[in-house]
């Protein structure tokens, strides 16, 4: 009848699926005390992995309720190392400190514990059995139950420290258990644990691989481990915001087989999830979301995540020849275009995996590649099909200039206001030498308000030339008086005396 509850309480320990920390595991536990006191209990958690896992928020818990231990913040273990629980006070465990103090005994008469992470999950469960004749520990010598790769065994304690090599091995058939004194079946449990760079393995409790036989001579049932489960689901990536991006799951048992029945759920940190190996998730908003994966694969379990920086995309489509189609990467990092697809008219060229565009580059798709028509109306899509960049056309300068033509404003027809040109003439007594007077000399007035510009400039130019011409004649005369062209001839004796000669001479041959 014992034989039967251990194995009963053996399996149901195998079915609890165990988290990604599987590298954290219960590894020592003095539920005996110590020499100084049977109530200077303690227990040790291990880590086997080369990272330092954080411990906020954990809990070891036992299954009557006493202890139950809740890790605070900042509690973690370190890589390779070892967490010590001390129970009541620091002296618990002379010379060694504790890493936390917790209240809570552990009972003679056996505990199931449990730890489970921040979240909930169960990371590791120690099945003790009557007495803890399942794992181990010595009432009397104060021995510790202590972990080993292939089970439990008795041995001198070992707080923070490296579990003893060799030791009696844990078996609830012997004589007298040094707790109780009852005997019971045999029973061992086992934990299992691997770790990868790229994956997470998940302990497992021990399920039942025999039992024994019917009668006294068939020996005690043995268990064997549950093989780890690893998931993998990549490194962290950069992804746009509006693009489906594949997920896939990769389940295995280490040793490269792989698990093509084990179920995958995922969480994309968002608020949606899916059930599958491989999926296609579309992020609607820019930010950093947190993707977890859990794997189950018969009574095994494996988690893994990743980090998603999700960004708007800077894609363009700058050019649409007979040659091909650009594409240009505007932004600081490196453009995922795997499944996406290129569109002319209504033909389309879906980009196949791996598809990557460096920063700030362009990068011509050809049309012998593509097989797509040369037409203006072309695009770059989502692999959902929706529009990523389209192509805008310049159209023609002149088609888009006014239809209706300009015209030239009409030239007002009216010209100059009659104006006077001069002051009268003043007659020099002296030398009969018509000029200005200077005194009354009057100045060209000013053009009408109403003329034109051009009128304006005419009338200007005119005044201009008149100006000059009467100072070129200015020069040949006394200061003072303005003499019109060949005025100084005309006037002078030596000619008026020659136009008599040829006046009296002319008479003459008249006359003969």
């Amino acid at each position: 009848m014992a034989m039967r509850k251990y194995l009963f309480i053996g399996f149901l320990a195998a079915a609890v699926p165990m988290a990604a920390q599987a590298s954290v595991r219960i590894n020592e536990i003095a539920w005996m005390g110590t020499d100084e006191s049977a109530s200077a209990e303690w227990m040790e958690l291990s880590n086997d992995d080369n990272q330092p896992v954080d411990l906020s928020g954990w809990i070891l818990n036992a299954a009557d309720g006493s202890p139950s231990i809740t890790f605070p913040d900042g509690a973690h273990i370190d890589a390779q190392g070892y967490f010590l629980l001390e129970r009541t006070r620091d002296t618990t465990v002379p010379s060694v400190p504790a890493d936390l103090i917790y209240t809570g005994s552990l009972s003679n008469s056996g505990e199931t514990l449990t730890l489970t992470d921040a979240a909930s999950t169960t990371v590791d469960v120690v099945v003790g059995g009557d007495g803890w004749c399942a794992v181990g520990g010595d009432n009397a010598t104060k021995q510790t139950a202590q972990r080993t790769g292939s089970g439990w065994i008795t041995a001198t304690a070992t707080p923070r420290a490296a579990n003893a090599a060799t030791g009696t091995t844990a078996s609830c058939d012997k004589a007298t258990d040094q707790a109780t004194g009852s005997k019971g079946a045999s029973t061992s449990t086992s934990t299992t644990t691997a770790t990868d760079s790229t994956a997470a393995a998940v302990a497992t409790t021990t399920a039942p691989a025999t039992s024994a036989g019917s009668g006294g001579g068939g020996g005690p049932p043995t268990y064997e481990p549950v093989p780890p489960v690893f998931l993998s689901i990549g490194p962290d990536r950069t992804v746009v915001a509006g693009a489906d991006t594949k997920f896939q799951a990769l389940v295995s048992d280490g040793q490269g087989h792989r698990y093509a029945a084990a179920t995958v759920h995922w969480a994309f940190g968002d608020g949606s999830s899916a059930d599958s190996t491989n999926v296609f998730k579309s992020y609607r908003a820019p930010g950093t979301y947190l993707v977890t994966a859990a794997a189950i694969q018969g009574l095994g379990s494996g988690a893994d995540d990743l980090t998603v920086t999700v960004k708007d995309a800077a894609v363009r489509v700058i050019t649409v020849s007979p040659q091909g189609i650009t594409i240009a990467n505007d932004s600081a990092s490196r453009l995922d275009l795997s499944f996406w697809r290129l569109r002319a008219g209504t033909t389309t060229y879906a980009l196949p995996e791996g598809t990557k565009v460096l920063p700030h580059v362009t990068v011509l798709f050809p049309k012998d590649i593509t097989n797509l028509p040369f037409t203006h109306d072309s695009a770059l899509l989502y692999p959902n099909g929706k529009i990523a960049a389209g192509y805008r056309v310049v159209k023609d300068v002149a088609a888009a200039l006014p239809t209706t033509p300009r015209v030239q404003p009409a030239v007002p027809t009216e010209g100059f206001n009659p104006i006077q040109v001069g002051a009268p003439v003043v007659h020099n007594s002296a030398n009969h030498i018509s000029a200005y007077d200077e005194n009354t000399a009057v100045a060209a007035p000013a053009a009408s308000a109403k003329t034109e510009v051009a009128g304006a400039l005419y009338a200007e130019h005119a005044s201009a030339t008149a100006s000059r011409l009467i100072a070129a004649t200015s020069t040949a005369t006394s200061p003072g008086t303005v003499l019109f062209p060949f005025q100084s001839f005309f006037s002078s004796p030596l000619t008026i005396t020659l136009v008599g000669v040829l006046l009296a001479s002319g008479t003459v041959l008249v006359l003969l």
